[in-house]
């Protein structure tokens, strides 16, 4: 299969690029700029997605017969205070995607969504049919971005993704965050952030899901979560993390690190349509963070 990944070099994109490609499919990647570690068995295309003449051509070069679509600005906490460059990079880059998957009929599009979708929520599961309520900038892109990609007359799904930790993580994490002091043996004092409650999942169950989507032969929903399925406090992380290094000095407080207040992801979609289900527990996955951070 010839897959176009849109946003083949940040965290899920890097790691998703070389994945596929080693299970058989042509893969073509559409990026800013080239990853730090690409896979020699991908093609790169450099462009911006504001131009969608770039992306006409890629799809009429490489005869794409499936797009991921994962480009966006991908943090809630990014550019809050510029609403207008969130909408105009997330909305008008999936437009442009869209449109041009379209034209050369593409079979199946995949929307690389977000639990921000969801809004801050008191609801201890999180289901795909609950309403979507952005609280951020970022999560009303993303609720803006699955409806045209529902809407856009082609086969497609949007992947609602919970908190994505481990190596190769470059935007703001706490879990990183708190190794980092750890290894470094440097004090970590936060007021507040013991009680945040999160949907955690490593990088490598991520990836594994989304190829899932990718190669299922049918598709019975137009939306799935992907997550550990199980809401983790940080008090939690910050102890996994003390256990590895005893000597650490990590502080935390009471209260929430400032995220969405979102439930546990139900994952019973995707279990179903593909038979995935994560396999990396959070205490493995600080373990498995912390040793690629040693190195």
């Amino acid at each position: 299969m010839h897959i176009l990944l849109v946003g083949g070099s940040g965290l899920v994109g890097t790691r998703l690029a070389g994945f596929l490609a080693e299970r058989g499919h042509q893969v073509v990647c559409f990026n800013r700029s080239r990853p730090k570690a690409p896979s020699p068995m991908c093609v790169y295309e450099l462009g911006d997605l504001g131009e969608y003449g770039q992306i006409y051509q890629i799809m009429k070069k490489y005869g794409i017969d499936q797009v991921i679509h994962n480009a966006a600005i991908s943090h809630p906490m990014v550019f809050r205070d510029n609403p207008y460059k969130v909408y105009r990079v997330n909305v008008t880059g999936t437009l442009h995607v869209l449109e041009a998957a379209k034209l050369f009929d593409v079979k199946r599009f995949i929307y690389i969504s977000s639990g921000a979708v969801y809004g801050n929520t008191s609801e201890p599961v999180i289901y795909e049919e609950q309403k979507l309520h952005g609280e951020s900038p970022y999560g009303a892109s993303k609720v803006a971005c699955e409806e045209l990609v529902r809407n856009y007359g082609m086969e497609s799904a949007s992947l609602r993704v919970a908190f994505v930790y481990g190596p190769g993580r470059t935007m703001a994490c706490p879990v990183e965050n708190a190794l980092s002091h750890a290894i470094k043996r440097e004090k970590l004092i936060l007021e507040h952030g013991a009680d945040q409650k999160m949907d955690y999942i490593y990088i490598d169950d991520c990836v594994e899901a989304i190829a899932a989507v990718s190669e299922s032969p049918c598709l019975n929903y137009e939306a799935y979560n992907i997550g550990g399925g199980r809401l983790v406090p940080y008090g939690r992380v910050i102890d996994r993390i003390k256990e590895l290094y005893p000597e650490s000095v990590l502080e935390v407080g009471p209260g929430g690190l400032g995220y969405d207040d979102l439930g546990a992801m139900a994952i019973e979609r995707i279990r179903e349509d593909t038979g995935w289900q994560p396999k990396i527990s959070i205490e493995e996955g600080v373990e498995k963070y912390a040793r690629w951070m040693e190195v």
